[in-house]
């Protein structure tokens, strides 16, 4: 279809949660690069979206086709309301595994990816096609496209599951009941100090005008703890466990490395997707430099840009990145996406003349 059409372009900017994240987890980032958009591209319509809340549980491709019939739905109601003229472009956007969801949606609808469900409303890849709709692209902030970073286990959530200890430490004495000795499982990390990491762009914007494994092992000392306080309580913490298993097959994803490798491969060799990934790393002086996710290799590294943050540790700089107080790169990190937003609709425009 002709770029010339009497009616303009929409452009669906759908954001995605990560594992427990939920409808809040973006702020108003959303809003802030509708806004820019809007005052920027002619003859384009700009909607953020974000996904609403889904379950973290069960497998990651499960939650896949999900998302990829909801976005098909929202690709035809836009349809319905627009008319034939004017095309539907569609940049995802992920944070945390929100991203690999999103990958596995963009390679799935460019063929890439067979989705198969055994409900009645598995897509095609080509739904989208048929509705003159494409994905152009896709953003991820802090994705683990290669896995949790190694020191995110001997450090952050070794420390984070200390906290956890000592504070039902402090809490259950005062029920009279005995604390379970788990301490001792865990002992103190030590970092060596070396050159901070390169910094992102300067914060000067026109936007102003561990592991998951650390939650875990902390939700499970509380719960060790909880079953001391009574034995009546077995059935409650039978089905905590269970909806703690659940989530562990959703994360899954992140250790089985040869797909985590072939998915960046392909996400980088469709020529027609514009990708690009954000990623937290501690300003802290150390060897080596502390981030949430596993660095990508020499390969892949252009594709990643690295935001400093003066957060305690990984985890932390992990969940506010999305938050101008705590993360004093926001704006910059703002600015970089709103070019990289740009380049893919220009760049998808001139494709299509």
């Amino acid at each position: 279809m002709s770029s010339q059409n009497a009616s303009p372009d929409t452009l669906l900017l759908v954001f995605i949660h990560g594992f427990r994240g939920n409808d809040f987890t973006f702020k108003d980032f959303p809003e802030r690069l509708r806004t820019v958009l809007t005052n920027s591209i002619q003859a384009l319509d700009v909607e953020s979206i974000v996904y609403p809340q889904y379950r973290t549980q069960g497998e990651l491709h499960e939650a896949t086709v999900a998302f990829c019939d909801w976005l098909v739905s929202a690709a035809r109601d836009r349809r319905q309301a627009q008319g034939p003229n004017g095309r539907i472009l569609v940049i995802l956007v992920g944070h945390s595994m929100g991203g690999l969801l999103a990958a596995d949606a963009v390679l799935h609808f460019h063929d890439k990816l067979p989705l198969h469900n055994s409900g009645p409303m598995a897509t095609n890849s080509s739904d989208l096609r048929e509705l003159d709709a494409t994905v152009l692209g896709l953003v991820a902030y802090d994705t683990p496209f290669y896995g949790l970073n190694p020191s995110l286990i001997t450090d952050t959530a070794l420390q984070r599951a200390s906290q956890a200890t000592a504070q039902v430490s402090n809490y259950l004495p005062a029920l009279g009941v005995a604390v379970p000795a788990v301490t001792s499982f865990f002992g103190s990390s030590q970092t060596t100090t070396a050159r901070a990491a390169e910094t992102s762009p300067s914060t000067g914007s026109k936007w102003s005008a561990g592991k998951w494994g650390a939650l875990a092992v902390g939700g499970f000392v509380a719960s060790a703890a909880a079953a001391a306080v009574t034995y009546s309580q077995r059935e409650h913490i039978q089905k905590g466990y269970e909806y703690f298993t659940s989530h562990l097959s959703f994360v899954g994803a992140l250790f089985r490395n040869q797909e985590l490798h072939q998915r960046v491969d392909q996400l980088v060799a469709l020529e027609e997707v514009v990708f690009c990934g954000f990623y937290v790393q501690l300003e802290k002086p150390t060897v080596p430099v502390r981030t949430f996710i596993q660095l990508p290799p020499a390969k892949t590294k252009h594709y990643f840009y690295p935001l400093p943050s003066p957060a305690e540790d990984e985890i932390e700089g992990h969940v506010t990145i999305f938050k101008p107080a705590s993360n004093p790169h926001y704006y910059a990190m703002g600015d970089t996406t709103f070019a990289i937003l740009i380049d893919a609709i220009k760049k998808h425009r001139e494709s299509t003349k």
